[in-house]
């Protein structure tokens, strides 16, 4: 802790918007999730899903991660 990581990811993520900004990157979402700020590690799962969603929720960690699972993971067509 205290050693500036945090600082440096939002620095360059900010540099990364302005370059958004300017047409030289394609639109990208920045969503934060800090470790120190979480009680549980499985609480990154409920941020992540509701910062994903726009909206607050009261999903468990289990669910929050389902929706995940199933917002991320693309199924695959089966082969012949």
């Amino acid at each position: 802790p205290g050693v500036g990581k945090t600082a440096c990811v939002r620095s360059i993520i900010g540099s990364l918007k302005l370059e958004q900004q300017r047409g030289k990157l394609p639109s990208f979402r920045f969503i934060s999730l800090n470790g120190m700020e979480m009680q549980d590690p499985r609480d990154a799962y409920v941020r992540l899903w509701d910062a994903l969603q726009g909206r607050g929720s009261m999903e468990s960690p289990d669910e929050a991660c389902k929706h995940l699972e199933s917002y991320f993971i693309r199924k695959q067509p089966a082969s012949s």
